[in-house]
């Protein structure tokens, strides 16, 4: 087959790192997806909701309170899991709601089996326990759908040289582990890793509210940047989470995918992104010393 040049690209991804997420913002967003016939790349984590310690991390980024209440954003009783409730499982406890989204059309990918723990302990484990926590979302999946994901997300863009280790070990298609301008093969102290990543150029929605941007800049500037990054690399991919992009502020995610739709892109999952670029030209010799 004869490498090919890419063409110009958006996608979207969704990482599900909650219950509420699956179960209150997904719904809204596949009804979303729907209606504009776009197709887009979940990540779920498969394993405990721990959504109260992840509110007392944050607990002293005022700026953060300042534009986002976190009871309006999860609800109480989701704020409690860790803390004072029980760990319910996100996706290895809904299948149902996970095969509904392949249905729709939609890919999924795993996002770690511990959100917390890999999020603000991946500095501290051995090469062991990574592949421990790693294959335990790994094999879930396996359980549900009887075939491997073929790409991952690490929590909070979260990554050490030890888990790109195990990203090639299990022979993932890609990971979007980064933030960065265009997909690329990592490279580290003369080491060439195999994995695609494929990395996020636009910042969160919810990012920019903390920041203190009104609705009317947000969207402008997501316009701005998908143009910017479409002329300059042919990829632009942003990334949401369900109970806040999809709930709260679900019309400036319609609008802007309105936007997109009208700039006659192509919308691609993930999976697609991976295939057209490992045997594009643009990938030949585009490698990122880490």
């Amino acid at each position: 087959m004869e490498e090919t040049e890419t063409e110009k690209v958006f996608s979207l991804r969704v990482d599900i790192d909650t219950i509420h997420d699956l179960t209150k913002g997904v719904p809204t967003l596949l009804e979303l997806f729907e209606k504009y016939a776009i197709r887009v790349t979940f990540f779920v984590t498969m394993g405990p909701d721990t959504s109260g310690k992840n509110f007392f991390r944050i607990w002293n980024k005022r700026t953060h309170f300042l534009h986002i209440n976190p009871l309006k954003k999860y609800g109480l009783k989701n704020l409690l899991y860790g803390i004072l409730l029980p760990s319910p499982k996100i996706g290895e406890g809904h299948p149902k709601l996970l095969k509904n989204i392949i249905a729709r059309g939609h890919e999924l990918g795993i996002h770690d089996y511990d959100h917390y723990l890999w999020a603000n302990h991946l500095e501290e484990m051995t090469l062991e326990e990574i592949e421990t926590i790693f294959s335990r979302s790994y094999n879930a999946y396996k359980r549900i759908f009887g075939t491997p994901p073929k790409g991952s997300a690490a929590p909070s863009f979260k990554w050490t040289v030890k888990s790109l280790k195990i990203l090639d070990k299990y022979k993932l298609l890609y990971a979007s582990d980064m933030k960065g301008k265009k997909p690329f093969i990592p490279a580290f102290d003369n080491v060439l890793f195999r994995t695609l990543q494929i990395p996020i150029n636009t910042p969160l929605i919810e990012d920019l509210v903390v920041r203190g941007k009104s609705d009317l800049e947000i969207l402008k500037f997501l316009k701005k940047k998908l143009l910017d990054n479409v002329e300059k690399y042919n990829f632009s991919a942003m990334y949401i989470h369900p109970s806040y992009e999809g709930i709260h502020k679900v019309h400036i995610l319609r609008d802007f995918l309105q936007f997109v739709i009208s700039q006659n892109l192509s919308i691609s999952r993930f999976c697609e992104v991976a295939k057209v670029w490992k045997k594009s030209n643009a990938l030949k010799e585009h490698f990122i010393n880490l």
